[in-house]
């Protein structure tokens, strides 16, 4: 058994710093994104765009694992430094990718329309005590609602008016109300 301890070095210091600030900056976007955006909804094209991305993304994670591993066999001191270095910004990329789209869907999000379509399904699950499935046309795909802000949800098969601001890359969602 060994009783060594570790050894701590003005580069191991350096990368830990990297590891943390790194962190906060991905955690940072994360969250105000999360907060300013929850019910900003991709465009079709978006969507698929970031389902791509994912894939790639695990692609990516298997290659630079299998070279952070070469490097760490190695003994200099900056390979190692540089491989930590990507896995850092493979881990944290897809999460500032995805939280970076959302804002820009917020922010770009400037024509107010109001979409009559009926509901398709609604519920509890999916950690949201309410949701409402409905086909949106100017995302052309079907979207997952939590619609928690309100006392009222609708039943499936109803009518329903969504206002919205729609942009170049998506939705945002103001308000579902029931048509009257």
């Amino acid at each position: 058994m060994s009783t060594e301890s570790p050894e701590y070095t003005e580069v191991g210091a350096r990368l830990a710093g990297e590891y943390l600030f790194g962190g906060l900056i991905a955690f940072g976007v994360m969250v105000f994104s999360w907060l300013v955006s929850a019910d900003c909804y991709f465009s079709s094209r978006i969507y698929n765009a970031t389902t791509a991305m994912a894939v790639a993304w695990i692609f990516l994670y298997i290659a630079v694992a299998v070279t952070v591993k070469s490097f760490s066999s190695s003994d200099d001191v900056a390979r190692k430094r540089v491989a930590a270095r990507y896995v850092v910004f493979v881990i944290y990329a897809p999460f500032v990718v995805f939280s970076l789209l959302s804002l820009l869907v917020f922010f770009t999000s400037r024509e107010s329309v109001q979409v009559t379509t009926q509901i398709s399904a609604t519920g509890p699950g999916r950690s949201c005590r309410k949701f409402v499935d409905f086909y949106n046309e100017p995302t052309r795909r079907v979207l997952h609602v939590c619609h928690d802000k309100s006392l009222w949800i609708g039943k499936s098969g109803e009518f329903v008016v969504i206002d919205e601001k729609v942009g170049p890359l998506g939705v945002r969602i103001l308000g579902i109300r029931r048509q009257t």
